[in-house]
């Protein structure tokens, strides 16, 4: 059980503290918009917590943050073992009501459609990686918005093994197109701080 329910007020001034000494000192430079400074992020995304903290209750116990994953996946149509695992993590695993639950913590200048809500493939990674790890529950996938006034969207998502079979279709045709010259480098701004930088040919 949880036993501090920190307020809104010592969430947000946490929140700008970290956020202003890892943008000052930080060893990956941050870009911003042509719109944007840190002080207008700071002052959005104070708001953004705020909102959060106000809208999401807290959960009963918290069991994981940032739980890393590794996962085999196998091709569908021949059964085989995909030569790569899919590598993740997750947001966090709560316990809500006595029962486990994965948050999927999302930004966005909107909230997500029902389209999304539905065939996002992101959620049946989470399930199958909570599972490698002895834990079986849903998703639960909170936006909150970047907007003048932030809204917060909580919704519980189940993914099925039909969900699943799709999660390893898509990577094993996502493997065979690299493996087919498909997939090639692309060079733009990212490639600067790009921890693969120097293994694209």
């Amino acid at each position: 059980m949880l036993t501090t329910d920190p307020g809104v007020e010592e969430v947000t001034g946490i929140f700008c503290d970290v956020l202003e000494h890892d943008v000052l000192h930080g060893e990956v430079p941050v870009l911003f918009d042509d719109d944007e400074d840190l002080r207008s992020c700071i002052a959005l995304g104070s708001k953004m917590v705020a909102e959060f903290r106000r809208s999401v209750p807290m959960p009963d116990e918290i069991i994981g943050l940032e739980l890393p994953f590794s996962i085999n996946l196998h091709d569908p149509f021949t059964g085989e073992v995909l030569d790569r695992p899919l590598i993740g993590a997750m947001d966090a695993i709560v316990v809500e009501g006595g029962k486990p639950v994965i948050w999927e913590l999302k930004s966005g200048k909107k909230q997500w459609t029902e389209a999304q809500l539905e065939f996002d493939l992101q959620p049946a990674a989470y399930v199958m990686g909570a599972r490698s790890l002895g834990v079986d529950a849903p998703v639960k996938i909170i936006v909150t918005t970047k907007t003048k006034e932030p809204t917060v969207r909580s919704t519980r998502v189940r993914r099925t093994e039909r969900d699943e079979r799709e999660l390893s279709h898509v990577a094993a045709s996502v493997l065979r197109g690299v493996r087919a010259g498909v997939d090639h480098p692309v060079r733009d701004w990212w490639c600067t701080t790009c921890p693969y930088a120097g293994r694209c040919i």
